[in-house]
């Protein structure tokens, strides 16, 4: 499940990220044939042309770097929160083996410590529950 959320997430980021660049390249390509070209005699037109690609291939560069940066980040993200939430389903798989003594370690984020705190809480509930209900027996 985990794998396919992470490459879910991922497809997304790459498709609006790639998507977001050729429309700003679309849109800046149509401005310049709109309102630059007009005003430009022909024989300077190759030259502007090939400035403008220049310019382009520069911002496509440090898209590209840029690109690579957030995805790095983006992958340590996503092996953070697996992590955790592997240990919350570890967790959870014990207690529900009634195994009240097992540990959680939550490692990253204070939201998954927040939700193992309140497991933790429910385990001590269900822990008293079965201790009463073995004195009953």
């Amino acid at each position: 499940m985990l794998s396919k959320l992470k490459s879910t997430l991922f497809l997304k980021f790459i498709i609006i990220v790639t998507l977001l660049f050729f429309t700003l390249f679309l849109v800046s390509y149509a401005l310049f044939n709109n309102f630059i070209i007009e005003h430009i005699s022909i024989e300077k037109l190759d030259l502007v042309m090939d400035d403008f690609y220049t310019i382009w291939l520069e911002i496509g560069i440090s898209f590209f770097i840029l690109l690579t940066i957030a995805l790095y980040v983006f992958s340590r993200t996503i092996k953070k929160i697996t992590t955790d939430i592997s240990s919350l389903t570890l967790y959870l798989e014990k207690i529900s083996n009634k195994q009240y003594d097992s540990i959680i370690k939550i490692e990253n984020y204070i939201e998954f410590l927040q939700l193992s705190m309140h497991l933790k809480n429910l385990v001590k509930r269900l822990q008293q529950k079965d201790k009463k209900q073995k004195k009953k027996s």
